[in-house]
């Protein structure tokens, strides 16, 4: 299960056997950075982030099992709809979990990742994404709590 593959991105025996990728623009970066702060601290797993217009020109370095994550609020974001597609071509690339953290399932973003996590914090009135990534920051602090219990990270 995607859970499962996530999970086994913790460290073993000192090393890192998979890795995980968050990719984000704008706010969802700044998202992104506290779900690398929350994996790393709370289920005690490696986390990479990276700026999704910069992602999209590079040629991803993936092994079998490494977990790309791409958060988007709108689920359209260009740079990271075209960085997912970046990680799909690319060697390896059929062989990783995509997981797209977005506010509703039906998005670019979501339909091309192999899972999605969902924040349904509804439609944003201004400018500013305050409840979306008020309930992105959640998802990845409810995600890091579970991966923690599961990896035994808490006594």
């Amino acid at each position: 299960t995607p859970f499962e593959i996530l999970a086994n991105c913790s460290l073993v025996d000192g090393s890192v056997t998979n890795r995980i990728q968050i990719i984000g623009c704008g706010t969802s970066w700044h998202a992104a950075l506290l779900g690398e702060y929350l994996f790393e601290h709370i289920a005690r797993i490696p986390v990479d982030v990276q700026y999704a217009s910069e992602f999209r020109y590079r040629q991803p370095l993936v092994r079998p099992n490494d977990v790309v994550i791409v958060v988007s609020n709108s689920g359209e974001t260009l740079d990271a709809v075209e960085s997912l597609r970046t990680v799909r071509s690319c060697e390896n690339g059929e062989s990783i979990l995509t997981v797209a953290f977005v506010n509703e399932a039906d998005c670019t973003i979501g339909r091309e990742s192999d899972a999605v996590v969902e924040a349904m914090a509804g439609t944003e009135v201004g400018v500013a994404s305050t409840k979306v990534f008020s309930s992105t920051v959640l998802a990845f602090a409810l995600l890091a709590v579970a991966l923690g219990t599961h990896n035994g990270c808490f006594s």
